[in-house]
């Protein structure tokens, strides 16, 4: 499961259209519950301006404000490498 921070990509340079708040907020609040880790996707070559860097950072302290736990993909990866090592 994931959550894209891009509606819709316009070009292969860095323009595009980017979810609202309150939109990502709904799409988080859909996987709260669930059991399994949810990936917030960032385009590194899109995330390129202050808007999009705050937006980022609120929706970094919503998820936290929600008690979720944020987790690399290197953890996760460590972990399901450990349950498939029992």
């Amino acid at each position: 499961m994931n959550i894209s921070f891009i509606k819709d990509y316009y070009n292969e340079q860095t323009d595009c259209e980017f979810c609202g708040y309150d939109e990502l907020c709904c799409e988080i609040n859909r996987y709260l519950l669930s059991p399994y880790p949810v990936g917030l996707l960032l385009h590194h070559r899109y995330h390129v301006t202050n808007e999009s860097f705050e937006l980022v950072s609120r929706i970094l302290d919503y998820i936290d404000e929600n008690g979720a736990v944020p987790v690399s993909m290197e953890t996760i990866y460590k972990r399901l490498k450990n349950n498939n090592e029992r």
